[in-house]
């Protein structure tokens, strides 16, 4: 049985919805508008039938958005959306979704909240334990001092499955000398053993320009090491990766990383898991 290839992390946008506020011209790379037919070929070009969206705006219309694209579009397999988790009306904005299309996830972004126990927050409790109860998974979108506050998550609703995106996004391109990779590590290995996944993406762009496999195996290979490969699933980040490199290298740096891997490991990584975890199939269906 080979497993397939999937994409576990990928963003559409669209500048004239207006719900970016992140993005700016100054980010020459990324100032355009990415929809499906632009990343399709990158897909096809790699052997890769399948991918999750994931929110880059924090509104329920852009989650909206991505759920018209999966349904004319099955190849987005997935869509990770975003509710204001404080909200009275998150429960019935996740009710909304799911009944749009294929919600698989919610991922608040947690990178940007000054608080680092802002998803502890009473307010957040009910649509978190909402989730846990419906099988929507929660995207960890978090830098590394945010990953005690993901353990008390995990301890709270042990139902609740929860990915880290881009490894917690650790300091790589100060290499390992980095001061903090002692607490970033140990943090994720706390998550590991409470059965969290992790996105093997967004590496690139936390390392200096032109980084190659050899400059992110001090950070890829513990938590590999930490989660194993059936619990790591790659992911792109496109288009964010464009700011560092095209998606074609990154996919050829992560063979790279993967070299003396088994086969088997290697198709966890690089799809089975991913699928596993969003409830997706594992293989390619066989014609009758």
């Amino acid at each position: 049985m080979t497993h397939r290839r999937i994409d576990s992390h990928q963003h559409f946008w669209r500048r004239s919805r207006g719900d970016y506020h992140w993005l700016t011209p100054s980010m020459t790379a990324l100032w355009h508008d990415f929809e499906p037919d632009q990343l399709r070929p990158h897909l096809l070009a790699r052997g890769i039938s399948g991918c999750i969206a994931v929110q880059a705006a924090e509104s329920v219309e852009e989650s909206l958005f991505l759920l018209d694209h999966s349904r004319q579009h099955p190849w987005i397999e997935g869509v990770v959306g975003w509710v204001d988790l404080r909200s009275p009306t998150a429960i019935a904005d996740l009710t909304r979704l799911r009944t749009h299309g294929p919600l698989v996830g919610i991922r608040p972004m947690l990178q940007d909240h000054a608080d680092d126990r802002w998803i502890l927050d009473a307010r957040c409790q009910p649509a978190l334990a909402w989730m846990a109860t419906h099988g929507i998974r929660f995207d960890a979108l978090v830098r590394p001092h945010q990953l005690g506050a993901i353990a008390r998550l995990m301890d709270r609703y042990p139902t609740l499955r929860v990915v880290v995106d881009h490894m917690a996004k650790p300091s790589i391109a100060l290499g390992r000398d980095w001061p903090e990779s002692g607490p970033w590590l140990r943090g994720l290995q706390g998550l590991a053993q409470r059965g969290a996944y992790i996105k093997l993406s967004g590496a690139l762009t936390e390392a200096k320009p032109g980084a190659g496999a050899r400059d992110l195996r001090p950070f890829v290979d513990p938590v590999l090491e930490a989660f194993g490969p059936s619990r790591t699933m790659w992911g792109s980040d496109w288009p964010v990766v464009l700011g560092a490199s095209s998606y074609a290298h990154w996919d050829t740096i992560t063979q790279d990383l993967l070299v003396g891997m088994r086969t088997a490991d290697r198709e966890q990584v690089l799809g089975a898991s991913c699928a596993r975890f969003y409830g997706l199939p594992e293989t390619t269906p066989s014609s009758p």
